[in-house]
């Protein structure tokens, strides 16, 4: 008896993180996507070209 409650202990702890996985990819997708999306309203992508820029004319030796 005490074997049967651990292996349905473990099928159902089982269960519940296959359902949980699930869920997991594409909550993180739109959170990536909400996350980009304000980055690009706040001005972010503009901040990230010039500093991209700037490191980039430095390597060469010309800024």
């Amino acid at each position: 008896m005490q074997q049967t409650h651990r292996t349905l202990a473990s099928l159902r702890k089982n269960l519940m993180q296959q359902r949980n996985k699930k869920y997991i990819a594409p909550a993180l997708l739109i959170l990536s996507a909400l996350l980009i999306f304000y980055g690009a309203v706040d001005g972010e992508a503009a901040i990230v070209l010039r500093k991209a820029t700037k490191i980039c004319l430095e390597c060469i030796g010309v800024g």
